[in-house]
């Protein structure tokens, strides 16, 4: 798979967006699902977290979103930003390991997915991590 800049600001945002107030192990396992999901899919890293209804932190985009505008406003002078850089690149070069075990999905605890009933899962940090699922 090729990887851009692009492709690594896209997935940094979406860590950011979607595990920023996790461990640097859970913004690692949020990047690896992306690179599962880019690699199944034979896709770049950016269309892998842009894809429709895929991330929460990229739906119903809206100007007076605050997630969003923190999510797309970061730089890294912020250190959490920062770190969800270093989790980007890590996963998608291949630096760290795959804390997920090749997981392509994932969920908050607080939430109960339909396609998740009955499915064995990995939690880690405020997430549930899911092998197998297509």
């Amino acid at each position: 798979m090729k990887i851009t800049a692009p492709d690594i600001e896209v997935l940094a945002r979406t860590v950011y967006g979607e595990a920023r107030g996790e461990s640097a192990l859970g913004k690692l396992a949020v990047a690896w699902v992306v690179v599962n999901r880019a690699k199944r899919a034979r896709s770049g890293l950016a269309a892998a977290c842009l894809k429709s209804i895929h991330f929460s932190c990229w739906n119903n985009a809206r100007a007076n979103d605050a997630n969003q505008l923190a999510m797309m406003t970061a730089d890294l002078s912020d250190p959490v930003f920062a770190r969800c850089v270093i989790a980007a690149l890590q996963a998608a070069h291949g630096l760290a390991p795959d804390p997920t075990g090749g997981a392509r999905h994932y969920h908050a605890l607080g939430v109960r997915p339909r396609w998740a009933r009955g499915k064995s899962y990995e939690t880690i940090g405020r997430h549930r991590f899911y092998r197998g699922i297509d």
